[in-house]
């Protein structure tokens, strides 16, 4: 797995987007988004960064679903 972010420095509080990428879809379908999402938010908390509803701040992906709908062009995707 891997991630990344974005954020719109003019809106901060309310743009921060993780993105987190698995290699496939069998693999997101058995990931422990609970505890992805606790393991973030518990992250960004050490760093002063708090957010009260973590689920709408990240989201989850994979490798495959980029090649079949996107070519594997992560540029796009993300858009």
């Amino acid at each position: 797995m891997w991630l990344t972010h974005f954020v719109n420095y003019k809106n901060i509080p309310n743009s921060r987007s993780i993105v987190c990428v698995f290699d496939t879809n069998e693999k997101l379908s058995k990931a422990n988004t609970e505890g992805i999402y606790a393991i973030i938010k518990d992250r960004l908390s050490s760093i002063d960064i708090n957010i009260k509803n973590i689920r709408q701040h990240v989201n989850f992906d994979s490798e495959e679903n980029c090649e079949i709908e996107n070519n594997g062009k992560w540029q796009e995707r993300l858009k």
